[in-house]
């Protein structure tokens, strides 16, 4: 019976956290997030780099805009409480 092997795997990445990259022979990007004992390596093609940055800049809009919602929430809520 053969049976693949699955691997899911999450980071989280707090403000403080190292950040690096390289180019290796290849034109690929490595990117390293924490330390190189123990952090998470990301392996990227130019293409997929790309693609991974565009969704980036996505999320980080989507970010913003629902945490300048939460603090215009947090102040309208303080005014009506005065």
């Amino acid at each position: 019976m053969r049976v693949d092997l699955k691997v899911g795997a999450w980071i989280a990445v707090d403000d403080h956290c190292p950040m690096e990259f390289s180019i290796d022979g290849d034109g690929d990007a490595e990117l390293l997030l924490g330390d190189r004992s123990d952090g998470f390596e990301f392996l990227f093609s130019p293409v997929a780099l790309e693609r991974f940055l565009a969704l980036g800049a996505e999320a980080l809009k989507k970010s913003e805009k629902y945490l300048a919602e939460e603090k215009a929430a947090e102040l309208a809520a303080a005014k009506a409480g005065q």
